[in-house]
């Protein structure tokens, strides 16, 4: 798999172009953030981030905010944080930025990959390869995800034989036990038998 990559640099020119003035300080915002971020500052990074979406909230600019939510989503990345990873993703509903779009869906291959969800994995990568075919990064995932996809159904495979096998063990096993135990029972109760019904020598 892919190392992480600091994506979200890429999506600052986006947020360069945004036209509010308003917006000014959550880019210097976000910037130092992504300083703190290349110095493997992650705690000083995620807290220019939080900033830098606070500030977005304040003045309702969904932009800035999914721009500030992605990189949020790659610092705790970074920290192994998938399940944060996760939550800050999931908070940026329709981005109309393809770049981000693609973005969104590299990440999530890469969260999807981590929790050990393979085909998960290959769908957020093919559908990261529909909007950037070029990239590189995400074919490569993809095809590493793919890969461990099958390995993955084929040990399912033989886990649930083995399974099979196991259970019809047991079962055969049982079957024996309690035919053991069925003539047992038969044995003593013929010999219960015999002995009730026996002539006594005082009957004659």
């Amino acid at each position: 798999m892919q190392k992480i990559k600091p994506i979200f640099l890429v999506l600052f020119c986006s947020l360069f172009f945004l036209s509010c003035t308003e917006t000014f300080e959550i880019k210097n915002t976000m910037i130092f953030g992504y300083l703190s971020w290349k110095n493997k500052n992650w705690d000083k990074a995620v807290k220019k981030f939080l900033d830098a979406h606070e500030k977005a909230a304040q003045i309702k600019s969904k932009d800035s905010a999914d721009y500030a939510n992605f990189a949020l989503a790659s610092t705790y990345l970074m920290q192994d944080e998938i399940d944060a990873a996760n939550d800050r993703l999931k908070k940026i509903s329709d981005p109309e930025d393809k770049k981000l779009q693609a973005a969104i869906l590299y990440q999530s291959g890469i969260i999807a990959y981590r929790k050990k969800h393979y085909q998960q994995a290959v769908s957020f990568f093919k559908q990261c390869l529909e909007l950037e075919p070029f990239a590189s990064d995400s074919k490569i995932n993809y095809e590493i995800s793919k890969r461990a996809a099958e390995q993955n159904e084929t040990i399912t495979e033989k886990e649930t034989t083995r399974s099979l096998s196991i259970e019809t063990k047991i079962n055969a096993e049982e079957n024996i036990i309690l035919t053991i135990i069925r003539e047992k029972e038969e044995e003593e109760w013929k010999k219960k038998n015999q002995q009730e019904y026996k002539p006594h020598a005082n009957d004659y």
